[in-house]
């Protein structure tokens, strides 16, 4: 088994176990995980019952668990083995007289198995060659910085967004998870309004740029006042700050910067950054960004899809299946938004469909 498919199972069997938990919870009450929700009141003679249900979702629970350590094992053989154990409980707890509606629930437990499966079986063969061969449309596609550094100076910048970005606006809470004066990192930051906005509502901003004109005219479009310095770690870096000094930006190859520059982050906004970067340089990408996330970090993440048989980028195509390649091992990973962000300027470009998702990342607790 590679390593892509086994991450993939890995996955999503997780995404299984999250499913068992909430599928039987009543969305008029919070009841623990482990105990299956029933409309009777309890009395004497449904205590039992209840103890017997509750015994029940421990053990196939368990058994899940043990399933999924074995990364090897597909989510259909584990769910094949959870429906025996639930058979054999079932037989061993004499279900069948002391448990109400057990058949009806035995048919519920099947149904979720099955659904599990279908939603959560690993990429197919043909699935994962067709994402394998999109990718190797923009594979060689290769940008030097001075290419960027003339789009500024020719003043093509058809990314740039006069507005706060939507998709940040949206789910800027679940970013922020209640955390005041977050330490923010933009990378390729250009001259993004998104910057002020968040130090407007008192969190700090440290963004990496290539362009001298995008930084200065940052500054200079919001009317703030600003401070230009030498980076000793960096040489022929710059980084320009206002006087509030809470918005830092630096000049320079982003892979030239470090957390041994401004430490780690606790959160991080990339739109338009891994969409950019030279397609070959995503691993290294990855590390970087792993590297600066704090360990309470969240990072919201941008990405397109389209047909890169059409277009060849940038902004390259990113398929979600990627971003758990790359930060699937250290992170966890949750599909926040996803739009039909089709325009006149995508059909323009040759394309007749364009999806824009955003992704949180956080950092695995153990």
């Amino acid at each position: 088994m590679n390593a892509s498919s086994g991450s993939s199972q890995t996955r999503n069997k997780t995404r299984l176990i999250f499913i068992f938990k909430t599928s039987f919870h009543s969305p008029r009450q919070s009841i623990p995980s482990r105990t299956f929700y029933t409309e009777r009141q309890p009395t004497e003679s449904s205590t039992k019952r209840l103890a017997l249900q509750a015994k029940l979702g421990v053990s196939i629970q368990a058994s899940l668990a043990a399933f999924i350590d074995r990364s090897a094992c597909p989510v259909s053989c584990a769910a094949e083995q959870i429906l025996a154990v639930f058979i054999q409980e079932r037989h061993a707890l004499s279900l069948r007289e002391n448990m109400c509606g057990s058949n009806v629930f035995l048919r519920v437990l099947w149904l979720f198995l099955c659904r599990a499966i279908a939603s959560c079986s690993p990429l197919t063969a043909d699935r994962q060659a067709n994402i394998t061969s999109m990718l190797g449309q923009q594979a060689d596609r290769v940008m030097a910085l001075g290419e960027w550094e003339e789009r500024w100076q020719q003043n093509k910048i058809g990314f740039h967004q006069p507005e706060v970005h939507k998709m940040l606006k949206n789910n800027i809470d679940k970013v922020l998870n209640g955390r005041t004066g977050v330490r923010f990192f933009f990378p390729l930051c250009g001259k993004a309004v998104d910057m002020k906005w968040l130090a407007d509502m008192g969190h700090s901003v440290v963004g990496v740029e290539i362009s001298e004109k995008a930084i200065r005219q940052f500054f200079e479009e919001n009317n703030m006042t600003y401070t230009e310095e030498p980076v000793p770690a960096i040489p022929g870096a710059k980084v320009y700050k206002n006087s509030e000094k809470n918005i830092s930006l630096y000049q320079c190859d982003l892979y030239n910067f470090s957390n041994s520059i401004e430490g780690q982050f606790g959160a991080i906004w990339d739109r338009g950054s891994l969409v950019a970067i030279n397609p070959g340089d995503r691993e290294k990408y990855a590390a970087l960004i792993i590297s600066l996330m704090a360990k309470d970090c969240r990072y919201l993440l941008d990405t397109l899809l389209y047909n890169p048989d059409l277009y060849q980028g940038p902004p390259f195509f990113v398929p979600d299946e990627q971003v758990h390649s790359l930060f699937g091992s250290s992170c966890d990973i949750e599909l926040l938004q996803s739009e039909d962000a089709l325009t006149d300027k995508q059909r323009n470009w040759g394309l007749d469909k364009f999806t824009e998702n955003v992704h949180l990342i956080t950092p695995k607790s153990n």
